[in-house]
């Protein structure tokens, strides 16, 4: 009996040892996937802000592939990966699959133990701003609201991300008309960036786009001007020369010399901004559709009234 009893009590430690090699391969299997899966969303997220979003996409679903086989669907950097690849679905007006994508980042970061409240903060960010690309400004300010709640409770009110999760709420009011909500948000976060980031900064420049276009839609177009000029000049010498961001404030820039007549710099203004986004974005994206009929109206009917 008791040599039976040993016989057992050596299998068991047999079979304790081999389980706990399995564990321990296992996990060294996921910390391997994890850190390649956040180096893949680094360097997507390194594509997205350059403008490059094919190559972003590429990346970023190899992430993603990687992030759901090798830490599984309900795991938080999965969130990260899908949150990311949102990011591109807007940017290329893939507007349905990315909310699908935010909406799926959202529910896993939620539902994660820990959670990471900074990384439901920044999907609610994109989720209102999805909405804005979209113009369904009343659908997209609930989440742009609460991603401000939700960050100024983890980082404190006055934080600079807390302003830039302003900002992109201003952006929503403004397109529901809201528009001196929008004006403080803006000016206060612009003051936030200054102050944070000194006087250029990528997020500085967008702000003060959307300001001028604010202004430019009250009809105050002296106030729009010198904000859109300073706004390109500042992505001008932070950003690559064929980066969308260039070609958004070009664009409206010409909008607002087409309106006080002066129709060369308009038109100069339009081509500029239409061979970045056809280039960047391809000719079926909406801005540079937008952008190609505002040049061609300039171009037939402002140049020739008569025809």
């Amino acid at each position: 009996m008791r040599k039976a009893w040993t016989g057992i009590a050596v299998a068991s430690v047999a079979t304790c040892v081999v389980t706990v090699a399995a564990i321990d391969v296992r996990d060294a299997a996921a910390r391997v996937a994890r850190s390649e899966v956040q180096a893949g969303v680094e360097a997507g997220l390194h594509e997205v802000q350059a403008g490059r979003y094919r190559e972003a996409k590429a990346v970023l679903r190899r992430a993603a592939a990687l992030a759901e086989h090798g830490l599984g669907p309900a795991d938080l950097d999965t969130a990260r990966v899908l949150n990311a690849l949102g990011m591109v679905d807007k940017y290329t007006a893939r507007y349905d699959e990315g909310a699908t994508l935010y909406r799926r980042a959202l529910e896993i970061a939620e539902r994660a133990r820990p959670s990471d409240p900074l990384v439901v903060a920044d999907i609610l960010h994109n989720l209102g701003g999805l909405e804005h690309a979209r113009e369904r400004f009343a659908e997209g300010e609930p989440s742009a609201r609460r991603a401000i709640e939700v960050r100024a409770a983890a980082l404190g009110p006055d934080h600079v991300a807390v302003a830039a999760d302003r900002a992109a709420l201003a952006a929503i009011l403004a397109g529901e008309g809201k528009s001196d909500e929008a004006e403080s948000l803006l000016v206060s976060a612009i003051v936030t960036f200054d102050r944070a980031y000194g006087p250029m900064h990528v997020d500085t420049a967008v702000a003060l786009n959307n300001l001028a276009a604010l202004y430019q839609a009250r009809g105050e177009l002296d106030r729009a001007e010198p904000l859109y000029r300073r706004a390109l000049a500042m992505k001008e010498t932070l950003l690559a020369a064929d980066h969308p961001d260039i070609a958004r404030t070009a664009n409206n820039l010409a909008v607002l010399c087409r309106r006080t007549g002066r129709l060369d710099e308009a038109a100069a203004l339009y081509r500029r901004a239409l061979v970045i986004f056809d280039r960047a974005l391809g000719p079926g994206h909406p801005a540079a559709i937008a952008a190609r009929a505002n040049y061609e109206r300039l171009r037939i009917v402002d140049t020739h009234p008569s025809r």
